[in-house]
C-alpha cells in the first residue's frame, strides 16, 4: 500500500503569486493554501478532472509579506507595474 502517490514541487514565487490571484477571486489565503491550490491545479490538469483541496491557513497574517507590493518587489517576486492593489487594502 502506498501512502503517497506523488510529490508536486512549487517555487516560492509561484506560491505567492497564486495566493494573490486567489485573493483577487475572493479567497484570502496564505502560503500553504497557495501551494495546495497550485499543486492541486497541476494534478487536476494531468488527471483531467477535479481535485479536492483544503486550504489550511488564512491570508491576514501575510499582509506585510505576500500581500505587500513593496515586499514582493524587494524580494524579487514581482515586477513594478504588476500590482494587485493589496497595499491600499491594508493601509
Amino acid at each position: 500500500m502506498h501512502l503517497v502517490d506523488g510529490v508536486e514541487t512549487v517555487s516560492d514565487g509561484e506560491v505567492f503569486r497564486s495566493c494573490r490571484s486567489l485573493g483577487n477571486n475572493g479567497c484570502f489565503v496564505g502560503g500553504s493554501s497557495g501551494a495546495a491550490f497550485l499543486a492541486a491545479s497541476r494534478i487536476s490538469a494531468r488527471l483531467g478532472g477535479p481535485v479536492l483541496t483544503l486550504f489550511p491557513d488564512r491570508g491576514d497574517i501575510y499582509s506585510n509579506t505576500i500581500f505587500s507590493d513593496d515586499w514582493m518587489y524587494s524580494n524579487g517576486f514581482m515586477k513594478k507595474g504588476t500590482e494587485n492593489g493589496y497595499n491600499a487594502a491594508f493601509a
